[in-house]
């Protein structure tokens, strides 16, 4: 496996660098990662054009036949990190908006520099905030019938 360090970076302490890793056994297609110091992946995406995203694997097919009825037109996703998940939201479903939450200002640059590439960002609505807040906030919303 090739490993290259895009760059570093620290968040709220920790020590983090965005890399791309080629490897020739389980994931054949170059891939590109937000790497802890002792090798945790934080968010990953294919760099091919795949729609098929590492790590994200048994999601996909949750996805794709609890979706087969219907398709989504709005998602929330809490702890964005990369933006893995809303990437792959925005490739799969041409129709759904995506609000991306999350708390890092650090991996919110990070996402929209090196994870957020040839995608539609007039769907996507990046946010920061502590999930946990935004939540209560749409439930009071709801509530308050607002």
């Amino acid at each position: 496996m090739e490993i290259h360090t895009i760059c570093s970076f620290t968040d709220n302490g920790i020590a983090l660098r965005v890399v791309d890793m080629i490897e020739t056994g389980r994931f054949p297609t170059p891939i590109r990662c937000i790497m802890d110091a002792r090798g945790g992946c934080y968010s990953a995406i294919s760099l091919s054009d795949t729609r098929r995203q590492p790590f994200l694997v048994l999601l996909q097919d949750l996805l794709d036949e609890w979706c087969v009825s219907q398709k989504p037109t709005s998602a929330i996703v809490f702890g964005a990190a990369g933006c893995a998940l809303p990437r792959f939201l925005l490739k799969s479903f041409e129709d759904v908006c995506v609000t991306a939450v999350e708390c890092s200002v650090t991996l919110i640059e990070i996402a929209q520099k090196y994870f957020l590439h040839n995608l539609d960002m007039s769907r996507l609505r990046i946010v920061n905030d502590d999930a946990s807040k935004y939540f209560q906030n749409i439930l009071q919303n709801d509530v308050d019938g607002r």
